[in-house]
């Protein structure tokens, strides 16, 4: 166990110097949530806060990438949140959204009965209140504080019933890590990712998967079975060598391969396959509405949301939500402005972008939070 030294807050005047068992447990199940709260863990852990990170198989190799330790572990139910919150004596917890009940969940409410303060990291700008939400639609698995990433997220968080006063504009940690990377690579590009090295002289478009299927049915209209079948399509037509790589979810395992011709060379990238690189390499990006084709914004690229016969608004896709992606929601249009971007050939990467959300200090903001909490708990 780790004592926190050197804690100081301010009483009027008076400083007062606390050392004090101070635990913080961190908890990210899905990618997203995790790729959030990385570097705001190597923050604390700069300050000498010890920190308990709870993973799951898809986001220990994203933890691994900053160094970060983390267990995989189920939990199943509140109590048995409880039960786990019993072991250790944690001060502040701190953990991702999920769309469906895990970890996140039942340890926020775990720690709503133990009175141990909680924050939650959003790390999207759409679907708010069903983050938050049990079986019958109801607020039941609301935090302390809820860390948005900028003006617009607020707003459309409290349009859904989330609580104002628990809503603090914290920026994306995840996002400032990327605005940092993108810098870097245009002074300093990353090497190419072998996929896309040697063979013939062709152009190359990567294709960001998602479990559209498993996580919303037919509600959205589409799923990415069927945005694959069409992509295929389009490319069977086209006369000249083309290679597509597919970039499955983090949480898909594997894909099958559609129907293609021989001209047509299409590969299917692991999960846990490197992202960043990828996009800064590839000609033409691809998706529906993962926040990668945001992603893919900040890297150079104008990706393209392919939304087939979409039901919902478009903009759940927050690439296409700031302007920054096409979007497409027929398959001939699609293929109009695939066939014209496969002409055209390399691309150049386009201006630097800049969003408010991508502020550098997001994570530090959020290490704030987490600082007023332990303070009260010392």
């Amino acid at each position: 166990k780790t004592f926190l030294h050197d804690v100081r807050y301010y009483n009027g005047q008076q400083t007062v110097l606390l050392s004090t068992l101070l635990m913080l447990l961190s908890c990210a199940m899905d990618a997203g949530g995790a790729r959030e709260m990385r570097t705001v863990i190597v923050a604390a852990q700069k300050k000498n806060i010890p920190c308990t990170v709870l993973s799951s198989a898809v986001t220990q190799p994203i933890f691994a990438e900053l160094h970060i330790p983390s267990t995989v572990l189920d939990i199943h139910s509140p109590e048995e949140a409880e039960r786990f919150l019993e072991q250790e004596s944690f001060s502040v917890l701190i953990v991702g959204t999920t769309a469906a009940p895990k970890n996140e969940r039942h340890l926020t409410l775990a720690a709503k009965k133990k009175k141990i303060p909680s924050i939650v990291l959003l790390d999207e700008w759409y679907l708010y209140a069903r983050r938050f939400s049990d079986t019958e639609g109801k607020l039941t698995y609301l935090p302390d504080t809820i860390c948005v990433q900028d003006e617009l997220s607020k707003s459309l968080a409290e349009a859904e019933g989330l609580p104002a006063e628990l809503l603090r504009i914290t920026g994306s940690p995840s996002l400032a890590e990327l605005a940092e990377k993108a810098r870097e690579f245009r002074m300093n590009p990353p090497p190419k990712p072998a996929e896309l090295i040697g063979g013939p002289d062709r152009l190359s478009l990567v294709f960001l998967s998602d479990i559209v299927k498993r996580t919303f049915g037919t509600t959205l209209g589409y799923d990415e079975e069927e945005v694959r079948s069409d992509l295929a399509d389009i490319l069977n037509t086209v006369g000249t060598p083309v290679l597509m790589l597919e970039k499955l979810h983090p949480s898909e395992s594997s894909s099958a391969l559609p129907k293609l011709e021989a001209h047509v060379d299409w590969k299917i990238l692991e999960p846990g396959f490197p992202l960043w690189p990828l996009l800064w390499h590839s000609n033409i990006v691809v998706g529906m509405s993962t926040k990668a084709l945001l992603e893919a914004a900040f890297l150079g690229k104008k990706p393209i949301s392919y939304q087939p016969n979409v039901k919902i608004d478009p903009n759940m896709c927050t690439a296409v939500r700031f302007g920054l992606a096409e979007l497409h929601t027929e398959k001939m249009t699609l293929q109009k402005r695939l066939l014209e971007l496969l002409a055209e050939g390399h691309a150049k990467p386009e201006a630097e972008l800049s969003l408010p959300a991508a502020d550098p200090k997001s994570k530090d903001r959020v290490l704030e939070i987490i600082e007023e909490f332990l303070t009260k708990k010392a």
